[in-house]
């Protein structure tokens, strides 16, 4: 999703398309060179950092939902994908509670009971890659990525 005209469909009407409590979220491990790292995506509108999640298609299989999210999010594909946990004790997937504040993050105009401002239950999936070789693509929601080292404990 790249035009306006495409988010517009989705934050509108995407609940007719997708489940709308529940989302995955992979986890790109990335190693080379003995360094452990995670992909990350810069939200527009966000400070932090977050994972290249989405949506599930009614009648999509989990498995094949985390391979078409991962790369129409970060264009990797082909990847091996573990499911390895849900989560969901927070009531809020995204951090926006307003249509006014979601106004504000990317110029759209929605409506206060957005399914997208709804409780999401978020399936956890990871793959471990050559992070050399990484090269993502970004989208109408993010504006950047970053491969940031994970931090060893002794």
């Amino acid at each position: 999703m790249n035009s306006e005209k495409e988010v517009l469909d989705f934050v509108k009407n995407g609940h007719q398309q997708y489940l709308p409590h529940l989302s995955i979220d992979p986890v790109i491990f990335g190693y080379h060179d003995q360094q452990l790292k995670i992909l990350l995506l810069k939200w527009k509108g966000y400070q932090g950092w977050g994972l290249p999640g989405g949506f599930i298609k009614r009648r999509e299989p989990l498995s094949q939902a985390a391979h078409r999210i991962l790369q129409e999010r970060t264009g990797l594909q082909d990847l091996f994908l573990q499911q390895f946990h849900v989560f969901g004790d927070s009531p809020y997937r995204l951090q926006e509670r307003s249509a006014w504040e979601f106004k504000e993050k990317y110029g759209l105009d929605v409506d206060d009971d957005n399914w997208l401002f709804e409780r999401t239950l978020s399936i956890g999936y990871f793959a471990l890659v050559d992070y050399s070789k990484v090269s993502v693509r970004t989208d109408f929601f993010t504006r950047g990525f970053q491969m940031v080292g994970c931090k060893r404990h002794s």
